[in-house]
């Protein structure tokens, strides 16, 4: 079985299970708690309305991991530790997310194309590829949340922006990001945010990051 074949199964069981529990309680999914809509008075819609816009959200994101594990695949070997990897990925999707379950980093990618927070989990940064997901999203925000940390020193600064850079700067874009941290009382805690501008190169025309590219098949 080829690693596209083995990816194409996990994500079908995945996406079945992902969205059986996310539509099947949407308001007690992450992003129906998340998304906040406001009609032009400035009231907040209806619940119903609500419903309706995190039911398309959450549509959208499975359709964003799909394209993602299209081309995470494309390139890479057949082998149990990519195949790891993919796991890996599709286990920190959760419908629900609280401090005891969610992945160790979580990140909302923001300010691209996509007219949603696109938020994504992991629990080992190098089994995320940031490139391909700018590639999908044109993002220019991130944010950060880690349970395990209550505060955002300055290596932990580091360790999650060179983990970005290094990536991108292996498929040849430069990125600068300008970080800072906010406390958020809510979750005990603190979020990273970090603002991303990205240096244009002679290989690099970044036309793809602004508007969704049609992906190889599986």
């Amino acid at each position: 079985m080829m690693l596209k074949d083995s990816a194409k199964k996990m994500f079908k069981a995945w996406e079945k299970k992902y969205l059986k529990g996310a539509l099947g309680s949407i308001e007690e999914s992450a992003m129906w708690k998340a998304v906040t809509i406001k009609e032009k008075s400035g009231k907040d819609i209806s619940k119903e309305l609500k419903t309706a816009e995190t039911t398309r959200i959450l549509l959208g994101f499975a359709a964003i991991v799909q394209l993602y594990l299209i081309r995470y695949t494309n390139h890479l070997a057949d082998c149990e530790n990519n195949r790891v990897r993919v796991r890996q990925f599709l286990d920190c999707q959760k419908v629900k997310m609280d401090s005891k379950t969610m992945p160790k980093f979580n990140f909302v990618f923001s300010k691209g194309h996509l007219d949603f927070p696109l938020m994504l989990g992991i629990d080992d940064l190098k089994y995320m590829d940031f490139y391909i997901i700018w590639t999908l999203t044109g993002f220019k925000e991130i944010m950060v949340f880690n349970p395990e940390w209550d505060k955002w020193t300055k290596d932990r600064i580091k360790i999650v922006s060179d983990n970005i850079i290094n990536d991108m700067r292996y498929d040849e874009v430069k990125v600068k990001i300008t970080p800072h941290v906010v406390e958020t009382p809510e979750i005990h805690g603190s979020v990273l945010i970090m603002k991303l501008k990205f240096a244009p190169t002679a290989l690099h025309d970044f036309t793809e990051a602004f508007g969704p590219a049609i992906p190889d098949s599986w």
